[in-house]
């Protein structure tokens, strides 16, 4: 027969036991619920999508494409004489519907720093909205303007050679 160690020597040994045993989590089950109802795994996939869409990897395909296209030079000479004409007609409507913007820009513009004197409100609807415009329409209005230059002095300068030519040949 088995001799029976004393009571008090068992609970020791249960009490190294469950030392040596790594000790549960005590919220374990709290945590599985609450990630669940707050849809975590949805989050933690969304944040994956976000994260790449926050590189923006269209955008930068995009400029890309834009800076090698920007880097060509068409030379006005290659131009049909309809493209040009096409293209002279553009630049007068682009200049036509961007000087009111340029004005409207510039009268807001005004409006803002009426405002910013007198209420001393420096950052008001009409600064915001004024300042961006007025360089946008100010920007584009140049840009159709030496556009619309260069194409009525090469068109001036072909009707002119075209005049000379049949002149010569007759």
């Amino acid at each position: 027969m088995a001799r029976k160690e004393p009571m008090q020597n068992n609970s020791d040994a249960a009490t190294q036991n469950s030392e040596q045993v790594a000790p549960t989590k005590s919220f374990a089950k709290t945590r599985k619920v609450l990630w669940f109802l707050s849809a975590g795994d949805s989050w933690k996939r969304q944040g994956a999508i976000l994260g790449n869409r926050a590189s923006f990897p269209l955008l930068r395909r995009v400029i890309g494409h834009e800076l090698t296209q920007n880097r060509k030079t068409v030379l006005v000479a290659d131009l049909s004489q309809q493209v040009l004409e096409r293209s002279k007609i553009g630049h007068m409507i682009i200049m036509s519907v961007m000087t009111p913007a340029l004005f409207w820009g510039l009268l807001t513009i005004s409006k803002g720093l009426a405002a910013m004197i007198r209420f001393e409100v420096y950052f008001n609807p009409w600064l915001l909205t004024g300042i961006p415009l007025t360089i946008f329409a100010a920007a584009k209005l140049r840009t159709s303007y030496l556009s619309y230059k260069v194409i009525t002095e090469d068109l001036r300068a072909r009707s002119s050679f075209s005049g000379s030519q049949e002149r010569s040949q007759s």
